[in-house]
């Protein structure tokens, strides 16, 4: 027979430490930033291989989207 003990430790959770809260806070801020880096780059590669014509029709020119290929992927 199990104990009542036992089986009420087993479904008890335990709150993280504020340690622990840091380190996922900075884990899930990290890992918003590498998103919003990838996207950057993505859309900038993109953006490189639009034809002039739709470069128009979304208000770019050629020397635009060449300064932003220039920047770096966290900009």
């Amino acid at each position: 027979m199990i104990k009542k003990s036992l089986l009420i430790s087993k479904w008890t959770v335990s709150t993280p430490s504020r340690q622990q809260m840091n380190i996922r806070l900075y884990a899930v801020g990290l890992l918003f930033w590498i998103q919003k880096w990838r996207h950057n780059a993505h859309t900038r590669k993109h953006l490189a291989k639009l034809p002039y014509f739709l470069l128009r029709d979304i208000g770019l020119n050629e020397q635009q989207v060449r300064q932003h290929m220039q920047k770096k992927f966290w900009q």
